[in-house]
């Protein structure tokens, strides 16, 4: 993978290295993806820290340009994971495993969701905490809070990163789209946490809600 600075080109190797590792064993799942994740961090004292110093150096020293290019390799990588397991629903409605593909499906998506916001944010705070975006007090208090709620979070993610590019804030979210994108992870929730066998019920219209939500989230990363 090409990269005009050495570190940037790492880093994003070590990315993709790790979401393929966990392709081999699980469609890419999150269990999938932990398993992996854990053997990597163990190996860690192998990897030359200058090469993780001088990532977030080269990163922070042209934060637009690289928080970019970090959150789309990023998103690109856990939308793929999405897809699959999108694939495998819609290959054949009728098959017995459909419920597991589902349920795969909404994993990987919130998965998906909720990554997406944590590297915008992640960026927006090495913008806070180098004085490079132009952001009110109020608005860098709430970047490097420690704990958001959902609201906030998505706030961050959605309607302040735009002034990573020093465009204007966001425009508001709402609509069909959030309604299904709140749906899912009630039915996450349920999933991750079944208190009955009910809780692990999925459907067709799960499936749907799954796009609905997904083409929201999408367009809320172009505002």
């Amino acid at each position: 993978m090409a990269s005009s600075l050495p570190a940037i080109g790492w880093f994003l190797d070590e990315v993709s290295w790790l979401f393929g590792e966990a392709a081999k064993t699980d469609q890419a799942s999150p269990k999938g993806l932990e398993l992996v994740s854990a053997q990597y961090l163990k190996s860690l004292p192998g990897i030359d820290p200058q090469k993780v110093d001088e990532f977030y150096r080269e990163v922070r020293s042209d934060l637009p340009l690289f928080g970019l290019r970090l959150v789309g390799k990023i998103g690109s990588e856990l939308y793929e994971d999405t897809t699959r397991w999108h694939d495998l629903a819609v290959a054949d409605l009728r098959s017995p495993d459909l419920p597991v593909f589902i349920r795969g499906l909404v994993r990987a998506f919130l998965t998906e969701a909720e990554g997406g916001i944590a590297v915008r944010r992640q960026v927006l705070k090495w913008g806070v905490e180098d004085k490079s975006i132009d952001f009110n007090p109020t608005e860098s208090s709430m970047v490097v809070q420690e704990r958001l709620s959902l609201e906030e979070e998505m706030y961050v993610a959605f309607r302040l990163f735009p002034k990573l590019l020093g465009r204007p804030i966001g425009q508001a979210y709402g609509g069909e789209g959030e309604a299904s994108f709140r749906k899912m992870l009630a039915k996450r929730d349920r999933l991750t946490h079944p208190r009955s066998v009910a809780d692990l019920e999925v459907s067709i219209d799960d499936m749907l809600d799954v796009l609905n939500a997904r083409s929201w989230l999408v367009s809320q990363q172009f505002v």
